[in-house]
């Protein structure tokens, strides 16, 4: 390699950010646990965790 390429380095992509320990994904790994992401919709101040109901506050609200 030469300066010119060693400077400008081949590095991989960044690891995601995660808030677990390794200790506890070792454990998530061991157990066959999985994560799962899931959206959380806000209307007014107030936080849903399916769009249906945080529609339905806004429909009553509009009345």
């Amino acid at each position: 390699m030469t300066t010119e390429n060693s400077q400008l380095g081949h590095s991989t992509a960044p690891e995601p950010v995660d808030d677990r320990s390794k200790t506890t994904q070792a454990d998530l790994d061991r157990y066959g646990i999985v994560s799962h992401q899931h959206s959380t919709y806000e209307w007014n101040g107030y936080r849903y965790s399916n769009a249906s109901d945080a529609i339905a506050a806004a429909k009553r609200a509009a009345r």
